[in-house]
């Protein structure tokens, strides 16, 4: 059962970081309050208005002026504009060669900036592309979904060819092998299963477990 409060709301889990690896496959659904059948839907927004979607906290976004200022911090810049202090310094009646430096510099920064902000929208598009969904079950029904939509205690359905929408601990496999190379360095893929191990297994051999990606 799901910790409920006098009020009748649901209480966050606050502790998620458990040997999921050493439980149970009973325990593990308790510690969660969920079961084979999955949550409820109206459990599942309950659980994302307390946890948040299922993504990576992005970074703060950068207000373009410091984007623009950050292209003329390099070494060379400043050795060029050096040079530009001290030919005026030496030659103040001939300004046209600082002014030409300044306004060179002036150009690639800009331009420079250009170029990355046209490369961070271009980014942003093809996410927008390669939103991933899953398969979970909600009110013992599967349903197909945004992965950021899942929440602590869902139970999903992994399918051949995609990619794991969550950090899993699995309780029922038939055959299912993953390829872990981005964790383990190792090509080989490696076969997985539902019974525990032991609490201090590294993450290569925690094979009742699936993680993100």
């Amino acid at each position: 059962m799901v910790p409920v409060s006098l009020e009748g709301e649901v209480e966050p889990i606050e502790d998620l970081e458990h040997d999921w690896h050493f439980m149970s496959r009973a325990d593990t659904f308790e510690v969660l309050g969920s079961h084979s059948n999955g949550l409820s839907t109206t459990e599942a927004e309950r659980r994302q208005s307390i946890h948040g979607r299922n993504k990576l906290k992005e970074p703060t976004p950068v207000h373009p002026f410091w984007k623009l200022l950050a292209q003329f911090r390099d070494p060379m810049v400043y050795l060029l504009l050096a040079a530009a202090i001290m030919a005026f310094a030496v030659k103040p009646e001939d300004i046209g060669t600082p002014i030409f430096i300044c306004i060179a510099l002036s150009l690639n920064g800009v331009f420079s900036y250009l170029q990355e902000r046209k490369a961070e929208q271009a980014m942003e598009s093809l996410k927008k592309l390669l939103v991933s969904h899953c398969i979970v079950l909600r009110d013992g029904i599967e349903n197909r979904c945004s992965t950021e939509e899942l929440v602590p205690g869902d139970v999903v359905w992994l399918e051949e060819g995609l990619n794991v929408p969550a950090d899993v601990r699995l309780v029922e496999v038939h055959q299912l092998t993953i390829n872990e190379a981005s964790l383990t360095g190792e090509s080989d893929v490696t076969r997985k299963q539902v019974d525990s191990v032991a609490s201090d297994s590294l993450i290569p051999d925690q094979l009742n477990m699936a993680f993100m990606g």
